[in-house]
This record gives C-alpha cells, sequence and structure tokens, in this order.
C-alpha cells in the first residue's frame, strides 16, 4: 500500500493548533475530501457497491426478524389527544409504497362514543386502528415521561392540515420533507416498541405459543426522532450543519434546541431525491461525513458512528470508524419494506452497542447533568459525587471519569481522549483511550518503559486491550467480509498513567511557564541520555503538574543510534506550527530523513513563542484574532496557514518562513502585553536555533537550560517590581499599523533593550498617573524600545520609528 501525502499529517482535519476555530463549508469540504483519500488512491472509502462482497455490513449490523409484510401494512399514523388518555390512528404507513406526502394522516373520523380497546398488536385489524383508549396503567408506562407523550398531539403544528384565518380556512403551507420521514419513523417506532413489549411480557408469563417477531431481548432506554435541525444547525463552535433527521435520547425532547449538542446525538439519516448510485459528489456525501465527523468528535469514546442516507428512495448505512468509512450497497426500501423495518428497529430498540457504543465505558449526556442511572457499576448505588461517568478494565476494575482532560479533534486517525480517573481508594490517574495501529501497538508501551524513572516524565502504571465480545476490538472485523480492501488495522488500546496533571495552557504565570519549559529542556536531555527522542512536541504532549512540566504521549517516539539520531524515516512526525523548519522542507520534498534532538527543541521553542502570541495571559484566555492583513504578516498564524492547504507546497512554504522568522528575516510576531517580560528569552532561544543551523552544530541542552534559568531569574526580577496587568477584557494584540506622523522628541523617551540584556519599564513617579507605551520595532537594530508618554487618556496612537516601519500600539495605565 503506497503512503498518501496527506497520512504524513496527524491532525489534518483538526485545527493546526490547539485552538478550535471556525470552519466554512468549503474549507470544511476540502479537508473531508483530504480525509477520505482517493478512490483510486489509498482510499479510506470502502464502497461495497464497487466490490460486490458476498455479504454486506447491513447483514453484520442489522439482525434479522420474522416479521411479515401483512405485520408492516398494519402500521398506522398514530396521535395523542392532548389532556385526554385516548390515541387516534389515522392512515396505514404502507401498501406497496410508504405513504410519505399525505395532506392530512388523520382524516375526520366519525364520533364514537365507546372508543374501540386496544386488541392484541399481532392480532388488530384495520378496523380496529379508528381510536383506543388507555387504561390508567397504560398511560402511565415508559411512552409518558414528565406528562409529555412520545406521539404527536392533535392539533399541534405538525399535525394541522388547515388553519383559521378569520371565518375561511386557509391551506396550511407544505410540510418540509423531513417532517414527513420523522412522522414515518415515529409511527414505525411507537408500533414496534408495543410489539416488543407484549413479546416480552409474553415470555416473562411462560406464553405456550411463542410470540418472537423480533430479535431483542429486553426495552432499550426511549428515544425519539426528530427534524428540528433541518431548517436550524446543531449548536456548534466549529461549523453549522442541519442533518435532516436525528435520533436522540428520549429525556433531551424538552430540552430546548440550543442545549443539545453533536455529544447527544445517536445517529442521523439524510434525505435527499438525487441518486448517490450514479454520482458520488452529490452534496449528501460530503454531508454525512461532516455530521460523522462531529458525532465522533464529540463522542470519541464510541467505538464507531452510524449513520444513513435515503437518495432516490435506496437506504445505505454509512459506517465510520478509526480506519475510515465503510458505505453499504443500497436497499430499496420499498421493494423490502420489512429490511427497512428491520433496520429503523435495530437503532431504535436494540441496545447502545449496536450504535457504536462501547459498553466498558459510559459517558452522562446532555440530560445526565444530575444523573440518577439505573445501570451503574456493580457494588455501587450511586454515583461517586463530581465524577462524570465510569470506565472498566479488563479485570472488571471500576474507574469514575472525573474530567475529560483532552480530546482528539481528528477523524481517521487514534481518536486519542484523556481523562481524569479515580479509582476505588480516591487515587488519581490520567488514563489515555486511543487506537493503535495493529503492527505498532506496543510502541509507546516501549517507550513509556524505556523512560521509567525519568524526572518530569510520565509513568505507566498498567495498560490493556479493550475487550468486546470477548475478543481485542479491532477495526478489521467489521471488513473482514472484504478481504481485497486494505486498510490500516486499528486496535483499541486504554492505558493508565501517573501523574494527572493539566494542560499546559492553565499555567499560572510566567515564572511558572518558563519554568515547566525548563523542566522540560532537562527532562529531555536524560530521555536522550537513554537514547529516547519524543518526535512529536506539541501543547498536547505537555501537561502541569504541582508546578512542573511533564512530557506526555510517546506514540511516535524514535530510539536514537550511537550518532544520536534516529533511523531513516519516509514520513515525518509532528503537528506543523511546532515541527522544525528541516524537517518540514525534507517532509516537503518527499526525502528520506532522520530526526535529531535539535528538532525536539526547535518544537519547544514554537510551543512556548505561541503561547506568547495567542494568549493574553493564565488559564487559557485567548487574544483576539488579528485583521487580515496583520494575519498573514503575523509568522505564527502565517505559517500555520501555509498548512491548511494540505500540500507538499504548504510544508514547503511553512518551512520557508520559519526559516526566514528563525535567521531574523522576518518580522516578529505579534505578542500581546502581558508576555512582553518573554521577548528577551525568546530572540535568545531563536538565536541558538540560528546558530546552530548556519553553523551546522547541534542545539545544546545545556545553554538553552542556562537561556531558561537567565531569563527566568530576570523575569521574576521584573515582575516584583512591576507584574504583568491581567487584562479584565479582551485585550487586543499589537498589530501593524499605516504610517503615521512621526512622534516630537518632548513627547518621547526611549529606553534600547539589545538582544541580551532584558528591558525594564522605566521608573516612574508613583504620584502621577502616566501611561506608558509599549512599542516593538522592526528596525535590524532596535529589537525593543520602550515609549513613555504623559498622555492621559488610553487610546491607540501610531508612532513611526526611525529605521523601518510603524506600528499601531496599546497604551497601558502604570500605577
Amino acid at each position: 500500500m503506497s503512503t498518501s501525502f496527506t497520512n504524513y499529517l496527524l491532525a489534518s482535519v483538526s485545527t493546526v493548533t490547539i485552538h478550535p476555530v471556525r470552519r466554512t463549508k468549503d474549507e470544511m469540504d476540502m479537508l473531508m475530501k483530504s480525509e477520505l483519500g482517493k478512490q483510486d488512491e489509498d482510499s479510506r472509502v470502502l464502497w461495497e457497491e464497487d466490490l460486490q462482497p458476498a455479504t454486506s455490513i447491513l447483514q453484520i449490523l442489522i439482525p434479522p426478524s420474522s416479521l411479515g409484510e401483512s405485520e408492516i401494512r398494519k402500521i398506522a399514523y398514530i396521535k395523542q389527544v392532548p389532556g385526554e388518555k385516548t390515541r387516534i390512528h389515522g392512515t396505514t404507513i404502507f401498501d406497496k409504497q410508504w405513504k410519505l406526502n399525505l395532506k392530512n394522516p388523520f382524516p375526520r373520523q366519525r364520533k364514537r362514543s365507546m372508543p374501540i380497546r386496544r386488541a392484541p398488536l399481532h392480532a388488530r385489524t384495520k378496523s380496529q386502528t379508528d381510536t383506543e383508549s388507555l387504561t390508567d396503567t397504560e398511560s402511565q408506562t415508559d411512552t409518558d415521561v414528565e406528562g409529555d407523550s412520545m406521539l404527536e398531539t392533535e392539533g399541534s403544528l405538525g399535525e394541522q392540515a388547515f388553519v383559521k384565518v378569520g371565518r375561511k380556512r386557509a391551506k396550511s403551507a407544505e410540510e418540509p420533507e423531513e417532517k414527513n420521514w420523522e412522522r414515518l419513523f415515529r409511527a414505525i417506532y411507537y408500533y414496534m416498541r408495543e410489539m416488543l413489549k407484549e413479546q416480552i411480557q409474553k415470555r416473562n408469563s411462560g406464553h405456550s405459543r411463542p410470540f418472537r417477531p423480533l430479535p431483542f431481548k429486553a426495552l432499550a432506554d426511549l428515544r425519539y426522532w426528530s427534524s428540528e435541525f433541518a431548517t436550524s444547525p446543531i449548536p456548534d463552535a466549529t461549523d453549522s450543519r442541519k442533518p435532516d433527521l436525528v435520533l436522540l435520547d428520549y429525556r433531551l425532547r424538552k430540552l430546548d434546541s440550543s442545549e443539545k449538542s453533536w455529544k447527544d446525538v445517536l445517529t442521523g439519516i439524510e434525505i435527499t431525491q438525487s441518486d448517490l448510485s450514479s454520482d458520488r459528489k452529490i452534496p449528501l456525501f460530503l454531508g454525512i461525513v461532516t455530521k460523522g465527523y462531529l458525532m465522533m468528535r464529540e463522542q470519541p469514546w464510541r467505538r464507531f458512528i452510524l449513520l444513513f442516507s435515503i437518495s432516490k428512495l435506496k437506504l445505505r448505512a454509512h459506517y465510520l470508524d478509526r480506519s475510515g468509512m465503510v458505505v453499504s450497497e443500497p436497499l430499496q426500501i420499498d421493494r423490502f419494506p420489512i429490511r427497512f423495518v428491520d433496520v429503523l428497529n435495530t437503532i431504535t430498540l436494540a441496545n447502545r452497542s449496536s450504535l457504536g457504543f462501547d459498553p466498558t465505558i459510559h459517558i452522562c449526556n446532555s440530560c445526565n447533568t444530575v444523573p440518577s442511572h439505573t445501570n451503574l457499576p456493580d457494588g455501587f448505588d450511586t454515583m461517586l459525587p463530581g465524577a462524570i461517568g465510569w470506565v472498566y478494565d479488563n479485570d472488571q476494575n471500576v474507574y469514575w471519569i472525573m474530567e475529560i482532560l483532552w480530546k482528539s479533534r481528528g477523524f481517521f486517525k487514534r481518536g486519542t481522549v484523556c481523562y481524569r480517573v479515580r479509582d476505588k481508594f480516591g487515587r488519581e490517574y490520567a488514563l489515555k483511550d486511543c487506537w493503535v495501529n495493529e503492527d505498532v501497538k506496543d510502541v509507546e508501551i516501549d517507550f513509556l518503559k524505556a523512560v521509567d524513572g525519568i524526572q518530569n516524565v510520565v509513568q505507566l502504571v498498567k495498560y490493556w486491550d479493550v475487550l468486546y465480545d470477548g475478543q481485542p476490538d479491532s477495526t478489521s472485523h467489521i471488513r473482514s467480509h472484504c478481504p481485497t480492501f486494505v486498510f490500516e488495522k486499528k486496535i483499541h488500546r486504554r492505558i493508565l498513567l501517573t501523574p494527572c496533571g493539566l494542560p499546559l495552557t492553565q499555567f499560572n504565570d510566567i515564572p511558572e511557564l518558563i519554568g515547566v519549559f525548563r523542566d522540560l529542556v532537562v527532562a529531555h536531555k536524560a530521555m536522550v541520555g537513554r537514547r529516547v527522542l519524543h518526535g512529536d512536541l506539541s501543547p498536547n504532549n505537555i501537561i502541569i503538574y504541582e508546578g512542573k512540566g511533564y512530557f506526555i504521549d510517546f506514540d511516535h517516539a524514535k530510539f536514537l543510534d550511537t550518532g544520536g539520531q534516529a533511523n531513516k524515516s519516509p514520513r515525518g512526525t509532528g503537528t506543523v506550527p511546532y515541527i522544525s523548519f528541516r524537517v518540514l522542507r525534507l517532509m516537503g520534498d518527499g526525502d528520506s530523513f532522520r530526526h535529531t534532538p535539535c528538532d525536539d527543541l526547535e518544537s519547544l521553542f514554537y510551543i512556548l513563542l505561541e503561547f506568547t502570541v495567542m494568549y493574553l495571559g493564565p488559564k487559557g484566555a485567548l487574544a483576539p484574532q488579528p485583521d487580515e492583513e496583520n494575519l498573514k504578516r503575523d509568522p505564527v498564524r502565517r505559517w500555520g496557514l501555509a498548512y491548511e492547504s494540505l500540500t507538499r507546497d504548504g510544508l514547503a512554504t511553512s518551512s520557508m518562513w520559519k526559516r526566514e522568522f528563525i535567521h531574523g528575516l522576518t518580522d516578529f510576531p505579534l505578542i500581546t502585553s502581558y508576555f512582553t517580560p518573554c521577548r528577551p528569552l525568546l530572540d535568545e532561544w531563536r538565536q541558538a536555533i540560528s546558530f546552530a543551523s548556519t553553523q551546522l552544530t547541534t542545539i545544546s541542552h545545556d545553554n538553552i537550560c542556562d537561556v531558561l534559568t537567565r531569563e527566568l531569574s530576570s523575569i521574576s526580577q521584573q515582575l516584583a517590581q512591576t507584574p504583568p496587568a491581567l487584562p479584565s477584557t479582551l485585550e487586543p494584540t499589537i498589530a501593524l499599523s499605516s504610517p503615521a506622523a512621526p512622534l516630537t522628541s518632548q513627547l518621547v523617551t526611549t529606553v534600547a533593550a539589545s538582544l541580551t540584556v532584558s528591558p525594564s519599564v522605566p521608573s516612574l513617579s508613583s504620584a502621577k498617573r502616566t501611561h506608558y507605551i509599549r512599542y516593538l520595532c522592526m528596525g535590524q537594530n532596535c529589537q525593543l524600545n520602550w515609549l513613555i508618554s504623559g498622555a492621559e487618556e488610553l487610546d491607540y496612537h501610531d508612532y513611526k520609528c526611525a529605521e523601518i516601519e510603524v506600528l499601531k500600539v496599546p497604551i497601558f495605565t502604570l500605577k
């Protein structure tokens, strides 16, 4: 199997940094196409229509029933009379074809003095489906939750065929197609759920004549079909998508649409009149892929996502997991109504494992903010206070999930999720849940054992392959019916680690952040001493625990040879904004190359640099985005934008911009005011990388550690005199502007700062309220200037540098 270019990249769908960004439909379509691969080269999509296997995933996933078509013909549209224990049955839903576009599925009927009692479902005749009254016991069944019926009510907007306008009756607007399908699916669900209840009751009562038309042994939790998002998108910070129909937990029904999210969607069905068989580029296909991605991103604890499409009355299953996508052969729903109902029954009546939920883990959804569960782990009557779920290991030990620390935003990748968990003794750990390639599944374990005992490196406690039906869970099982299809086989693995720290974004102040990077440099030197190279440094792979920095995530680590280099590799590892410019260039050229410790030290530099640009201060407060013109001139954001093209040219361009920056040939990044004291440190570290590159030597761990130690001392002293102001509101970053008139000498006093001497804010009389302006100059001989002004108002002013550039800078108050 050849390796496509996009396989180089570890997070081609996720944002290039750790910060989620909102994407347009065209951007998401481009990313989805990249993830799916080319149909004739390295495709991650298995089309059963092309391979024509002996069986289909529909046969694998959907158990057959013993229903007859006559039973399907008995199902009728149904609604409940509000405030009464009466339900009205309307037109039957099927007669050689599905009755979808009825103007009124509940034609006016002659009133009956005595409502007809409900007969057994399997014996009911068409004449008995006009109305039915419910006994007190029946009205209190699980079809009523908090007084709200799972059925539509008579007179609701969804059921009215006419509305009154003055004295006349005007025809209502035609209902959207999604609403018609919703009504059909609800009618089938209600009828089949009643049938299953009757089947279970007869089985439990020891009935002499078996009645087992459905292949299910227990009632699953209540669910409901909804078309509420067909016209308004599901709330999401990064994408706006409108699924035609979604299946949700019934307990969510009373919540407003704004309170629901992709985390709550069990499955969905997309409907179109276009034919997917003749044109696979129709919007429906990429739409389903994107919705599947959003579900998998928000529910990464699922084994797979199962969605469906109906195009030209042909049903297809779209199965998505960490190895790719399987699209089933089409099922013509008019010709095979029983099989169509089997599909709907499986996703509504079967337990959640049929929808891809992992039975070894439970995460509370939006209706479980104060959970009261009936399926708690054995030996527990209540959830641990503060827990949001639980997970089992293979020995049935229970770990309470206290928090989701991090989750991957990639698609067909490892699907990594990190949880903060607590065992029955109250000990806390980090639990890493991921899908690893079968051929390298023990790589991370080997490296964790190799770095055992090194300070500031996470330590291995235990690990296990997740079991499903008694076997190690693997993405290969579902594809066994297509042995000629080549794909990356993934094994489900969990790793228990200590300590359990906080994301790097949760640093408390500048000295702690600088101290964390010093810890990491020292730990990195110790790892290299054991011939271990991390090879994938990013903010996601660093944590803070008790004020100290720790390396985590050794998925892409490498062993070093005696010369201090990793073995030659045709593919790079890492996340582009943090990969060294040397490795980026070689990746762009397609050459084989060796990772070195210097590449990791350069990655650490880019991580710190990004933090000074992206954050206003501690605890993850993001800076506002610069305008489009300045965004392109900011090197930190610019080389990330180059990556978005997902081409070798994008990597080469990103490498070129990084190289220019390292050698001092471009603008310095737009550092936020809080991180101004870090500028000299960044300059020294940058120069060390530049010197090593031009002199063809290595970057010294000791040299970088000395720089960090010296600047940490200087910054601590400076902050002791003048603590940085923490913004109470979002404060603009320093941005480049158009030329303006120069300042007069009476208004400005310039204090130059060299590359090696930390600047300090000039001392001012505390009796006089004074403002100062921070001025970042792009001149070759002027790396950092402080301009002091006696202006009385906080505003923006343009000042002209005598050497090169003009900047727009904010004025801050000195206290």
